[in-house]
């Protein structure tokens, strides 16, 4: 089927099966030394396939992998989620990213991503037999690893974008996790990102009754929310 697409179109589908979902300015700031109209037209063409769907959200337009498109990429291999509730987090997380990759490259630092959607299926292709088989398992396992990483050489930073508080039971459970991650070496360092004061300090009371050392960045230091 690789006669379907151009490599560069291909390139295009691959990042936004990255990343699940990600808006069309998203995808031309990550893909920005491609043409803006090579982007457009090979959006089109993804959507003419069925590899792609194109929603709005406000003002802007969207595009969501689909599981014809992602089964086409052949690396994680699922729709995205059409959670209409999850779409302003998404979003968000993906202009972090971008964010945060500008200035660390800025600074002559060399690193990569990987995102939500990466990490989940590299941990449920690590999984048992019996593990995969038990129902829901894969949407289970995206609310247990992080938002997305950094890694810098071999030392993966984990982030957490928190936009909203949590209940006390979700938060205690992913910190805990945290804990046996950084204990075991999992993660060199992990970063909650956090919407407003309020939401930090929620976040940072469980990790001190835990006993983890969890990094703390304001949502308004890494980008303007305007942006998303």
């Amino acid at each position: 089927m690789d006669f379907l697409l151009s490599e560069k179109r291909k390139e295009v589908l691959e990042t936004i099966d990255r990343f699940g979902v990600i808006t069309n300015r998203q995808l031309e700031k990550f893909l920005s030394y491609m043409g803006v109209n090579t982007i457009r037209r090979g959006r089109q063409q993804l959507i003419e396939l069925g590899f792609i769907e194109e929603r709005s959200f406000g003002r802007r337009k969207v595009s969501g992998i689909t599981k014809k498109g992602s089964e086409y990429v052949g690396q994680i291999m699922t729709g995205a989620s059409s959670s209409y509730s999850q779409l302003q987090h998404d979003l968000t997380v993906n202009e972090i990213v971008h964010a945060l990759m500008q200035q660390y490259k800025e600074k002559s630092h060399s690193v990569t991503f990987r995102t939500e959607r990466e990490i989940t299926r590299q941990a449920f292709l690590s999984l048992s037999y019996d593990e995969v088989k038990k129902p829901n398992k894969l949407r289970h396992l995206s609310k247990e690893v992080p938002d997305f990483l950094l890694i810098f050489g071999d030392k993966p930073f984990a982030f957490e974008v928190e936009l909203n508080r949590k209940t006390h039971q979700r938060i205690e459970k992913k910190i805990k996790q945290y804990k046996h991650s950084l204990e075991e070496s999992t993660y060199a360092k992990v970063f909650y990102i956090c919407k407003d004061e309020g939401i930090r300090n929620h976040v940072e009371s469980f990790a001190k009754g835990v006993g983890v050392d969890i990094q703390f960045l304001m949502l308004h230091e890494v980008i303007d929310s305007e942006e998303v």
